[in-house]
């Protein structure tokens, strides 16, 4: 809903190509500059909220800002921004960073006082679970972040505790309820065809993360 929801306050406010009156052949691009301007900001968020990200774990700076500037280079991640159907990864990364970083952030405040820190704390984690669910709207694969999150508390606290598993259920919550509602479009959806067969499923699973593992390491042919 978010990513389709962006398309369409762009499409309302200059339409989906540019007015070939005013560009010469302008008609033979496949989108309004307005589309790819926006792609190029969306991804400019994403690798300063992975620095920050980087910086509340305690990663050093110099470390921090290769990272960052790593993803922003890296081909397979460009890609998304020069294909203007993919701002659904761009707009689920800004809200799956965001959450992280809103979830980081109180533990790394320890120079506040008691009170601040439990008054706060609470809508700080509100906030940063309505941006998880914002970047589930954006696209339903950014449920990988409820064991992030996990992981990241036990980074944050350098001990796996109860308090950090019951932290991270509402993420996991939620990922569940949108891998749900999913599953039933897509089966609502694919009744026009075969269904792929249960037992095929995580070969393909297995397939499509070696595919993704060897663009990272060796990004030809994007």
């Amino acid at each position: 809903p978010l990513t389709f929801s962006s398309f369409w306050i762009e499409h309302k406010l200059v339409g989906p190509f540019p007015d070939p009156k005013e560009v010469p052949g302008a008609m033979g691009q496949p989108a309004h500059p307005l589309f790819h301007v926006t792609q190029m900001v969306l991804h400019a968020i994403n690798a300063c909220l992975i620095l920050f990200v980087l910086r509340l774990l305690g990663i050093r700076f110099p470390t921090a800002v290769f990272t960052a500037a790593f993803f922003a280079l890296h081909p397979v991640n460009v890609a998304s921004v020069a294909w203007v159907a993919e701002r659904k990864n761009l707009l689920s990364a800004i809200f799956l960073w965001l959450a992280l970083m809103l979830f980081a952030l109180p533990r790394r405040r320890a120079d506040r006082s008691i009170a601040y820190a439990r008054e706060t704390l609470k809508w700080i984690y509100v906030v940063s679970l309505a941006a998880f669910a914002l970047a589930l709207s954006a696209k339903a694969a950014a449920l990988v972040a409820a064991p992030v999150v996990l992981i990241t508390d036990r980074l944050l606290e350098r001990r796996w505790s109860w308090a950090g598993f019951w932290r991270s259920v509402p993420y996991f919550g939620l990922g569940m309820l949108m891998a749900m509602i999913t599953t039933a479009r897509e089966a609502f959806i694919a009744k026009s065809w075969e269904p792929v067969e249960i037992w095929a499923r995580p070969f393909i699973a297995v397939a499509a993360l070696a595919h993704y593992v060897q663009k990272m390491l060796l990004p030809v042919n994007q």
